[in-house]
């Protein structure tokens, strides 16, 4: 092995781990080589080495190493690697987190919770698992977990903007609304709580038209123009232009033309019951 030779090292190494199977430093060995080799084999001796000692993170990282390098699968890695160690935190938090992002929300909430259960004030944790919990829409849940962050980061925006969006999910438009104020006291002029104030306005729009069975309205299109002008403050913010950019062109269609203003006296108040209620 020294020699660069490791092909010719492996035969010798698997009849060491064949003689003594609980020798943590020829499992440990073999695996590389196998590794090395892109032999498969290199993963079903690593579980080995963590069978042996549960509790070993280097040894449950190199495992998920190779797993995402031969099947490229890393939740399947962590997965296994949480059932061999659920107290292992960061193991659980990575978990948790991958499972969020490939969308599998449902499997996400057990690690996370396991990390909240032992550190209530971990911020990824709380995030990650309202986010879990937006995307299984149980939005109050949500909301109580995001609620816990600003409890330890009580000038945190983007999270005010998360409880408004879920708020607005729920079609609960004035606290949605609500939220958006808050952030930005928390965030003067801050991009993503403008965008956030657009969405309720569209969201509202989709509301009424869908409570009142109806096509489009001269009110609908005033809302849609409240929803430009936030998307317009929103440009402002260096951070979030080229995305309120994109929306407010996404609008223009929708947006009162000469016409309705003519015909409604160029009304700008809203008298639709669904908006005025």
């Amino acid at each position: 092995d020294n020699l660069g030779k490791f092909r010719c090292a492996i035969p010798h190494y698997e009849k060491l781990v064949e003689e003594k199977p609980d020798e943590a430093s020829y499992l440990e060995k073999l695996a590389f080589l196998y590794y090395k080799d892109e032999d498969e084999r290199a993963i079903e001796v690593q579980k080995k080495l963590i069978d042996m000692d549960p509790k070993n993170s280097e040894n449950q990282e190199t495992y998920i190493l190779y797993v995402k390098h031969f099947y490229g699968d890393p939740l399947e890695a962590l997965r296994q690697a949480y059932k061999m160690d659920p107290t292992n935190l960061d193991m659980a938090l990575s978990y948790g987190k991958t499972a969020f992002d490939q969308g599998q929300y449902r499997e996400s909430i057990d690690p996370l919770s396991a990390v909240l259960a032992a550190d209530t004030k971990n911020v990824d944790a709380h995030k990650f698992r309202a986010m879990s919990l937006e995307g299984l829409q149980q939005y109050n849940a949500a909301i109580s977990d995001y609620k816990k962050i600003l409890e330890v980061e009580p000038k945190n925006a983007e999270i005010m903007c998360f409880i408004s969006s879920a708020y607005k999910s729920m079609n609960q438009f004035s606290n949605a609304m609500y939220w958006t104020g808050k952030a930005l006291q928390a965030k003067s002029g801050y991009g993503l709580a403008y965008i956030t104030r657009a969405e309720i306005y569209e969201a509202g729009v989709a509301f009424c038209q869908d409570k009142e069975k109806r096509g489009r309205k001269y009110d609908d299109g005033l809302v849609y123009q409240k929803a430009y002008e936030s998307y317009q403050k929103a440009a402002n913010d260096p951070a979030f232009k080229s995305d309120a950019k994109k929306r407010m062109s996404g609008l223009k269609t929708v947006l009162p033309t000469e016409e309705e203003k003519f015909m409604n006296q160029n009304r700008k108040t809203l008298k639709l019951k669904c908006y005025t209620s």
